[in-house]
């Protein structure tokens, strides 16, 4: 199986990104050669930090995205969401991440001729034993993998609980929005990424989702992810830090960390706490730099796992498809704009880093921000919700 994408003219489902800050909505056209963005909507999440529970503040993922109490409210949220464009039709796609959805790596056997009933019988199993959220009934899905050598993987099967799913759906319905299909945010964002950077036969190349909550990778060879994992804290962790470190509010140190951005040098950086108060206060000028080199201090740490954890992730990767030539990684996400990040990672991993709003070549862009507010500068935003929107399917 390939991760694909159907061409169906006119206009696409609304792709519903259900973020820790917001809904997003994005509904597509498609005139036959390329994709177009006909609208785009946000609505900020209510959800606050107070009224998060205390495990969040913590960095931890929530058990669930609508906790008991919360549904009318993300319906709210949604319908607020839906009522900002004028989009056609009610057919939608909603996302899910870890750890409400998982992706487990199979060796399965080959199918022979078993016919597909036992096959995906075998397929249910074998995920029903991996899933670590199996406590009620599971929707279950898989894609194959390319062949690789020895005893590498030969499937990542998807996992969902049941009653998730269907609460996700009433809540759409109940926002006026049909949900046709959940879907795995990590292919929503390779679909994204394919349309906006064209095909990449027999390459190895990733996608590095820098949420709120958590940072997520998915690594691709050609147009199929092979592997998708969760990294680690996202920018609110590293806000929390830089705030410790600091000693300063979460509010200052997030103002701090988008304005400012990291200074990556090799040497050493003076010790965070002793760091003059004017100069987080009023950073200007050359001040900036040195503010900059204090917040890298802050962050070596969380940076520095990072950094690891992708080169493990292509090492794997490597391991299995020790042909494939690796590319690049494309940044998405709210800190996929902090300033320095990009370059840190680069040299760090001695690959290409760029934003995937930064898509391919003109000729290798399929996807057209049209008359959208916004345009290309908010695709790292609405990257999830544009994959979502695409008619994508796994063949």
């Amino acid at each position: 199986m390939r991760l694909g994408l159907k061409t169906r003219r006119g206009a696409s489902r609304i792709g519903l990104d259900i973020g820790a800050t917001a809904v997003r909505a994005v509904q597509l056209a498609f005139d036959g050669r390329r994709w177009t963005v006909r609208h785009k909507a946000e609505a900020p999440r209510r959800r606050t930090r107070e009224a998060e529970p205390a495990s969040l503040k913590k960095g931890q993922e929530p058990s669930h995205p609508v906790p008991p109490g919360a549904a009318s409210s993300l319906g709210a949220e949604i319908e607020m969401c839906l009522a900002q464009a004028p989009f056609r039709g009610k057919r939608a796609a909603v996302g899910l991440s870890a750890p409400d959805i998982e992706l487990l790596t199979l060796d399965l056997p080959p199918r022979g001729e078993q016919s597909l009933a036992d096959f995906e019988q075998i397929v249910r199993i074998e995920v029903q034993r991996l899933a670590t959220r199996n406590q009620s009934p599971l929707e279950i899905a898989c894609w194959s993998l390319p062949k690789g050598t020895g005893r590498s993987p030969t499937a990542i099967g998807v996992a969902a609980p049941g009653d998730l799913v269907r609460e996700m759906a009433d809540v759409c319905h109940a926002a006026g929005a049909d949900c046709e299909t959940i879907d795995a945010s990590a292919c929503a964002l390779v679909r994204a990424a394919l349309v906006m950077i064209g095909p990449r036969e027999g390459q190895l190349w990733g996608v590095l989702d820098l949420g709120e909550r958590q940072t997520r990778l998915a690594v691709c060879l050609g147009d199929t992810p092979v592997l998708v994992r969760s990294l680690g804290d996202g920018g609110r962790g590293w806000t929390r830090r830089l705030a410790e470190e600091l000693k300063i509010s979460e509010d200052a140190a997030e103002v701090h960390k988008c304005d400012v951005g990291i200074e990556p040098s090799t040497r050493g950086v003076r010790r965070t706490g002793s760091a003059d108060p004017q100069l987080i206060a009023h950073p200007d000028g050359a001040a900036r730099k040195e503010l900059g080199a204090i917040l890298f201090g802050a962050l070596r740490g969380s940076l520095g796992r990072l950094v690891t954890e992708i080169e493990r992730s292509y090492s794997y990767v490597l391991s299995c498809y020790p042909a494939a030539k690796p590319l690049d990684l494309l940044m998405t996400g709210g800190g996929a704009s902090m300033r320095g990040l990009m370059g840190f990672l680069g040299e760090s991993l001695g690959i290409g880093v760029r934003s995937l709003g930064e898509g391919g070549s003109a000729e290798e862009c399929r996807l057209s921000f049209g008359h959208a507010s916004g345009g290309a500068a908010s695709c790292d935003r609405f990257s999830t919700a544009i994959g979502l929107a695409l008619e994508g399917c796994t063949r």
